[in-house]
Formats: C-alpha cells, structure tokens, sequence
C-alpha cells in the first residue's frame, strides 16, 4: 500500500517492509527510479508507528505547529490507504 509519494508498506513471508521511493542517477548510466527497502517490521501498527516517529524527527522539531502538521499530514496519507481502521493507532 502506498503511502503519500515517497513510502510503500509491504510484506513478504515473514516482514512487514517499509520501502523508500529513490531516484539515483549513477555515472555513465540511465536514471534509476523504484523503491529501496528500508526497514522491516513484525506488524503493519509498528511500521506505521515508527513512519509517523520518523517523519516527526525529520521535522527537526523546529516546533509544535510544524510537528503536529506532519502529524495531521501523516494521518491523513494512512486514512486514504485504510491504515487506521481497526487497530492501527497513529498517535505520536
């Protein structure tokens, strides 16, 4: 499921896989746009969770109104795609 522009939150046999949009132009070679796995969780609510904690701290916590917009931000990505029905708690 696709998270905004820049994450995707997957699975396979025994991970929740939270991938990062990349694009890389290497020299000498054609641009490269796809998506990196970068972490990997036991539940979609800790990937969710920690996407929510990592894009704060990516804030710089320059200050509350700045945080609680990436919150709101955040919220709103994970309704669209159906993450917050049920269990899954998106509190910071």
């Amino acid at each position: 499921m696709l998270i905004g522009k820049k994450w995707k939150v997957g699975a396979d046999s025994l991970n929740v896989i939270l991938s990062e949009r990349v694009t890389r132009r290497p020299k000498d070679k054609a641009p490269y746009e796809g998506w990196v796995a970068r972490y990997y969780f036991s539940t979609v609510a800790n990937a969710l969770k920690f996407l929510v904690e990592h894009e704060v701290k990516g804030t710089g916590l320059t200050d509350l109104e700045t945080v609680a917009n990436k919150i709101d931000e955040l919220k709103g990505l994970i309704e669209q795609v159906g993450g917050n029905k049920g269990n899954v708690s998106c509190d910071a």
